[in-house]
């Protein structure tokens, strides 16, 4: 089905109160983390059960920290919902536009995959500003529009899912690269970050594309746990060329990583709220996608 663009609902939750009167649901869709420096850019696609209303239900920046916590609680007791990651290798690969757009193709076919039941009952896709098409996926029509927040709580619900998500796997990537104190600004561009960014260089974890104005471009890549400039030594051990993928010292590094990058989805699908809070403080960055629905 052909998709479309609007300026804005009529008011909020239009489609929302429509599909719900109609005995059917709506599948709201955004992304965080497309502004970062650094770290993964994640997307979510959540279902909310008919008749799912509150009054935080907003764009997820505009909460609390403490409050969007609670939301996240409340949501995934309510929702059913898929989140896609993509990493900074491939958002440097593809730019970031390409990197959104695949995230959220990845999303519907993950809910469409685990899900079935839940993707057949929705009759609207609502998508934040990004004009999403489904060629290898069934799907209803499909509606983009700026400011999706403010205008449908379905997406509101996936900004949430998908904000707490992220900052708690980019707070997981601080004890590797301390020198860069992810865990404050979750690899937004702020001062603390350039700073660090000036006298380190970057990580393997930093989008190299977004640094082209920040850093000279021969800057080293600070690899984890590095407390000094890579600039300070040629022959520094604690750096290696942003280029040199194939470094032996690169692919190592990478290799320690990997097991505090896979535990993310057995945590995420964890159903009981005290397991869900177990996962919340105890979350790894997955490499895999995660999904996860109310417990019937």
């Amino acid at each position: 089905m052909a998709r479309s663009s609007l300026a804005q609902p009529p008011v909020k939750d239009a489609f929302e109160h429509r599909a719900w009167k109609s005995g059917t649901t709506v599948c709201g869709i955004d992304e965080v983390g497309r502004g970062c420096l650094a770290g993964p850019l994640v997307v979510c696609a959540a279902i909310m059960s008919p008749g799912t209303t509150h009054p935080f239900l907003r764009d997820s920046k505009k909460l609390t920290e403490k409050r969007r916590l609670e939301m996240y609680a409340w949501l995934t007791e309510r929702c059913t919902y898929s989140l896609a990651v993509i990493d900074p290798h491939t958002v440097d690969t593809i730019n970031i536009y390409q990197a959104t757009l695949r995230a959220m193709q990845k999303a519907c076919i993950q809910l469409y995959t685990a899900h079935p039941h839940a993707y057949a009952s929705v009759s609207h896709i609502l998508v934040d500003a990004m004009p999403l098409t489904l060629p290898n996926l069934p799907h209803p029509p499909i509606d983009y529009f700026p400011h999706g927040e403010s205008y449908s709580s379905s997406i509101a619900a996936a900004s949430i899912i998908a904000k707490v998500t992220r900052d708690e796997l980019v707070k997981r990537l601080h004890p590797s690269f301390p020198a860069f104190s992810f865990d404050r600004h979750k690899g937004y561009g702020t001062k603390v970050h350039r700073d660090a960014l000036a006298i380190h260089g970057a990580s393997m974890m930093h989008r190299m594309s977004f640094l082209k104005n920040i850093l000279p471009p021969a800057h080293n890549v600070t690899s984890p746990h590095t407390t000094t400039s890579p600039r300070s030594t040629k022959s520094s051990h604690n750096s290696i060329s942003p280029h040199s993928s194939t470094s032996p010292r690169r692919r190592g590094t990478i290799s320690k990583l990997r097991p505090l990058f896979s535990q993310g989805r057995r945590l995420l699908q964890r159903r009981p709220t005290q397991q869900r809070q177990e996962a919340l403080q105890n979350l790894s960055h997955p490499l895999t996608p995660s999904t996860e629905r109310q417990k019937s």
